[in-house]
């Protein structure tokens, strides 16, 4: 894990050097809207023109956090970025779909939803960067038996929507764990404020989602975690990612870069004053939810983790690879050639 942070900082270090070097390029030649603010990046002082990029984000996310952070701290702006959050739903066909058609230039969601629709989409959307290492946890009731993944077997677990994100990771940790996972357990739909109601009254055996409704279901109703995308095969992989349209990538490298730049002060920012965010963060959008909540979601999250280039290519590759295996994507995908194609070294 030590050797993964090393070389992520490595290359985000490689990354800030770009940045840093094109902040001050005039924007005049880029088919962007600026709008008039002064900001203070890499020493300079005078007023500039902000560049406008718009990016889709899951404000429900409390992984997401970050983002409206580092505009309110002004982290984007010292990017010389005036970035504007953008919302098309928490479903990653969604996402892509907008992104793909210029509705919004980048965005930000679980690697694991856009997969499929990239593919089935013959989008352009290039993954360029990760944010954290993953979010999702499998609960089960407290006085339950159920003390594994193995121990799933006949058993029924929950989600908020089939096919969602919690889902897809899961199907790939249920096969890990040696079983069939269209087979030996039951999907079942529920809403999500009922999730963990329905494992409570014995409805499901278990549930699967993503924090922050994980982490207040689990002590609510004081359930056992089994499973999560951050330890076991997903140790050390990274959850969320950044993307970005394909044309517009071509067209505004440097100012993709230093919007990255941004994303990425935002989440180490976050490592380190988590409650300084999630107080941002709830104050501003009143999730129904507490600020000890999402601080304690995010001080348990590996915001440093921030895959980029061969490392990013090579995570994304095993997504694809299981995919696969789960019955997602097709047996006849090329994981390395599609891997290839849908990420971008954001520093070469």
């Amino acid at each position: 894990m030590e050797n993964n942070e090393n070389n992520s900082m490595s290359r985000r270090k490689a990354l800030k050097s770009l940045a840093a070097g094109t902040v001050v390029a005039a924007t005049s030649g880029l088919a962007l809207g600026t709008s008039r603010a002064a900001y203070a990046g890499n020493g300079l002082t005078a007023a500039k023109e902000l560049t406008k990029v718009r990016l889709a984000w899951a404000e429900p996310a409390s992984c997401h956090a970050p983002f409206s952070f580092g505009i309110a701290k002004g982290m984007f702006e010292k990017q010389g970025i005036d970035l504007e959050l953008t919302y098309h739903g928490i479903v990653g066909a969604d996402q892509i779909k907008a992104i793909e058609g210029g509705e919004t230039d980048m965005g930000s969601h679980l690697l694991v939803d856009w997969v499929k629709p990239i593919y089935d989409q013959k989008s352009s959307v290039k993954i360029i960067a990760a944010t954290h290492d993953g979010c999702q946890r499998i609960l089960v009731s407290s006085s339950s038996k159920i003390a594994s993944v193995q121990d799933l077997k006949g058993k029924s677990i929950a989600v908020g929507t089939l096919g969602d994100v919690a889902h897809l990771a899961f199907l790939v940790t249920v096969q890990k764990a040696g079983l069939d996972p269209h087979k030996d357990v039951n999907w079942v739909q529920i809403p999500y404020e009922k999730l963990g109601e329905a494992v409570n009254s014995g409805k499901v055996d278990a549930l699967a989602t993503l924090d922050a409704l994980a982490y207040i279901n689990k002590n609510t109703f004081n359930m056992k975690e089994i499973a999560n995308t951050q330890t076991g095969h997903y140790h050390g992989r990274m959850c969320c990612v950044i993307g970005v349209n394909g044309e517009f990538l071509r067209k505004n490298r440097e100012v993709v870069q230093r919007v990255t730049t941004g994303i990425l002060d935002a989440y180490d920012y976050a490592a380190a004053m988590p409650m300084e965010v999630s107080e941002h963060y709830i104050n501003k959008y009143n999730p129904g939810y507490s600020v000890e909540d999402l601080t304690a979601v995010l001080a348990a999250l590996p915001l440093r983790r921030h895959p980029i280039g061969e490392e990013l290519f090579r995570q994304t590759k095993d997504s694809v690879d299981e995919m696969k295996e789960v019955k997602v994507l097709s047996s006849n995908v090329n994981s390395e050639e599609f891997a290839r194609h849908i990420t971008s070294n954001i520093i070469v």
